[in-house]
């Protein structure tokens, strides 16, 4: 992943986590991840894929952050795209 632009993040950061790779989380967990918006005008990583990632400042709703597989991941860097969630 790391080859193709990607990070691993240990802990959870709204700003930065673009995708959280899971096979099983809590339902609380599920929920807490679909509620959360990023509203505001402030500097945000929105933009990543696996060859860039850019950051920049606007306004906006954010949807809820993707729970992906582990599978999501070696599928897209094979496609060399990310694949939809």
């Amino acid at each position: 992943m790391a080859l193709y632009g990607g990070r691993f993040e240990l802990y959870y950061h709204r700003s930065v986590v673009t995708h959280i790779i899971a096979t099983h989380l809590p339902d609380a967990k599920v929920k807490q991840f679909q509620r959360e918006r990023c509203v505001g005008v402030h500097s945000c990583f929105c933009c990543t894929t696996l060859l860039h990632t850019h950051t920049h400042t606007h306004t906006h709703n954010r949807d809820p952050v993707p729970i992906v597989r582990p599978e999501w991941i070696v599928q897209s860097i094979n496609q060399q795209r990310l694949l939809p969630v």
